[in-house]
């Protein structure tokens, strides 16, 4: 249920709705359960702050995720005369209010945002950790992974790049076809399935089989100011060797 409410609101998101600010999305498919992971992965999507609602009982129970660079929870205060009730922190918060305000809402955070992130780049740095094959990710190195969990904003979870990786049963996804789903592999091994965001009419030509690409593997959010492999590696060795 959460990819399809996910790849659901994706595709909203790419019918015409050009990101804004703050992404404030009402959908009869997302639950409160899961509006917090749809949120989550708008922000990894467009790079901007995100609210995702449901209606529960005739009323609104949002799910906020944000970036580095936005404070939800202050905005969300700042804007706390339109809740029922509301709480959170600087990278999550949650809401309940009457529907009638949600255009209120919508307008101040995007006002708010706007202000604040006026300049943000529409992506963010690609930060790396270190260039590995798939093979390199089992064994000893994905038992030293686990040991540095869990991650969260604190403790980011390191970033690998992959090169030359060959896209293998590459098919649309969604009712129009406009995702793609496909496996990927390198000379020393394969990933599982991975789903990729729309990328207009001849997307699918641009990953057929035994074409190279670059994949990046993450576990968490994305890892700031990391340095090349060799300083990963020693860092990743201090920091067990005090485990």
């Amino acid at each position: 249920m959460t990819e399809e409410a996910d790849l659901r609101v994706r595709q909203r998101m790419e019918d015409g709705h050009a990101p804004s600010p703050v992404l404030v999305v009402l959908d009869p498919l997302v639950t409160p359960g899961i509006a917090g992971l749809v949120a989550s992965r708008l922000v990894d999507e467009y790079h901007r702050p995100a609210v995702v609602m449901s209606m529960v009982d005739g009323m609104l129970r949002g799910s906020a995720r944000s970036i580095p660079e936005f404070d939800v929870g202050g905005a969300l205060e700042i804007c706390g005369d339109l809740f029922v009730r509301h709480g959170g922190h600087r990278a999550a918060a949650g809401f309940e209010m009457d529907p009638g305000k949600l255009p209120d809402l919508e307008a101040r955070l995007c006002a708010i945002a706007g202000e604040r992130l006026d300049g943000l780049p529409e992506r963010p740095p690609l930060c790396i950790d270190a260039e590995l094959p798939v093979s390199h990710l089992v064994g000893d190195t994905f038992r030293w992974l686990k040991r540095l969990e869990p991650f969260g904003a604190a403790n980011l979870a390191p970033a690998f790049l992959t090169r030359d990786m060959e896209p293998l049963n590459v098919r649309p996804v969604g009712s129009n076809g406009r995702h793609l789903r496909m496996k990927l592999r390198d000379g020393g091994g394969r990933l599982g399935r991975h789903r990729l965001p729309p990328g207009g009419p001849g997307a699918r030509r641009r990953f057929q089989a035994g074409r190279g690409l670059q994949h990046r593997h993450r576990a968490a959010r994305r890892r700031r100011g990391a340095g090349p492999e060799g300083s990963w590696t020693s860092d990743l060795r201090r920091r067990l060797s005090r485990a």
